[in-house]
């Protein structure tokens, strides 16, 4: 040890902290590589290194015989191997140690140049081009919500913004706990244009809903279950929505059930139907001509419909429809229907008790059962449809599709 390194590893023994410490020899056998490398004709060339080894002598093979001269030459080069491997050794030890602590320190540096180039690039942003970026990143439905509390609590800007987007808490489950609730309710401050109520019970929602005033409300989207289809609960907590204010409804869209008369049905332009009925063979009974008869009365309350969308599956024979039930709709100009293994009288009584003389676009799609006279079933829509040669007299786009579950069938 020379006198320099005994110098720092008294002051090294000295020094009290809570970090670690190189020991002051290997930080020398390091910095005598540096010192290499920097005086290498091309500084950095891993070349002054090798020539410093190479300096070394190592001695050249000689036969093993007798000679004391031979034996202090070797002495000679293992003392200088030694004191360069010692050397070597040392600068591992070094470099490993430095490693270890800049390692944790390059993470740091990574970790904190991503934070400064969001936080640069967020400060870059208008509060309404982040308002935006915020509603896509909550857009997930099944984990909206959660999405939403957790950008609440990212900072202080964040939250204030989700606070003022009455469409991040729009989604209210069954499940959720009625604080909850209530606190999804309190930051829906500003008119918005659809909520969603997700597994919540009829009967609730006609009690809590009763006359509600929603002036700004544009869409409705109310989904039933085929059971509440084939076994409808009390009219009164099925349709709570009828008794609603909703002077800007434009769009009504429902599933498995069949509206009546809305007091806003004046603004509707679009509505979309699904029903889907069990097929032949169950047992339940179904009020299909009750349906019907109200699907009639719905749409004729409907003065303003431009888009009319229905998907039917399953539609059977029926009783108790009143034939005196009719629906002009001079205002609609697109239509598209769906019927899958729909009884043609039924289509027939559909297409002459509804009548859509200004259509100019038409989407039509019927599908039938092979294996029960599909090619029948599909034929008979096609003729209730096309009852006549001047049932669409406007139409000037027409989309059809006909087939069965298993195979296309030819027109």
């Amino acid at each position: 040890m020379n006198n320099r390194t005994q110098f720092r590893s008294e002051q090294t023994s000295a020094h009290k902290c809570n970090f670690k410490h190189l020991d002051p020899a290997a930080l020398d056998a390091l910095a005598d590589i540096v010192d290499r490398l920097r005086r290498s004709k091309v500084s950095g060339c891993f070349a002054a290194q090798d020539d410093w080894l190479e300096a070394l002598e190592f001695p050249a093979p000689v036969p093993l015989l007798h000679d004391p001269a031979q034996a202090l030459d070797d002495k000679n080069a293992v003392d200088r191997f030694s004191i360069a491997l010692d050397s070597l050794k040392l600068a591992i030890t070094a470099l490993s140690a430095i490693q270890e602590h800049i390692l944790p320190q390059k993470e740091t540096c990574e970790s904190r140049l991503a934070s400064l180039r969001i936080r640069g690039g967020l400060s870059s942003l208008s509060d309404d081009v982040l308002s935006i970026i915020l509603q896509h990143a909550s857009e997930e439905e099944n984990s909206a919500l959660s999405i939403a509390l957790g950008l609440s609590h990212v900072c202080r800007r964040f939250r204030e913004l989700t606070l003022r987007m009455p469409t991040l808490w729009c989604n209210i489950w069954s499940y959720l706990d009625i604080d909850l609730v209530s606190m999804l309710c309190d930051r829906m401050t500003k008119p918005i244009a659809e909520i969603t109520f997700h597994g919540v019970l009829f009967i609730v929602m006609a009690r809590e809903t009763h006359q509600l005033q929603a002036p700004f409300l544009s869409r409705i989207f109310i989904r039933g279950s085929r059971s509440t289809l084939e076994k409808p609960p009390l009219e009164d907590s099925l349709h709570y929505y009828s008794t609603w204010s909703m002077p800007r409804l434009t769009a009504f869209f429902v599933e498995n059930f069949v509206p009546i008369p809305l007091l806003s049905a004046t603004s509707v332009t679009e509505f979309r139907l699904l029903l889907k009925y069990k097929r032949a063979g169950d047992s339940s009974e179904i009020r299909t001509g009750e349906s019907l008869s109200s699907l009639f009365l719905f749409l004729a309350s409907c003065p303003a419909l431009k888009i009319v969308t229905m998907t039917i599956e399953a539609f059977k024979e029926f009783t108790g429809f009143s034939t005196s039930n009719f629906a002009d709709l001079p205002t609609v100009e697109t239509l598209e229907l769906s019927f899958t293994d729909c009884q043609g009288s039924i289509l027939k009584t559909f297409f002459r008790n509804a009548r859509f003389p200004n259509v100019s676009t038409m989407e039509l799609r019927v599908y039938g059962w092979w294996r029960d006279s599909g090619r029948a079933s599909v034929q008979d829509g096609l003729d209730a449809v096309f009852r006549n040669s001047h049932t669409f007299d406007r139409l000037t786009h027409l989309t059809l599709a006909t087939g069965s579950l298993n195979q296309e069938i030819p027109l």
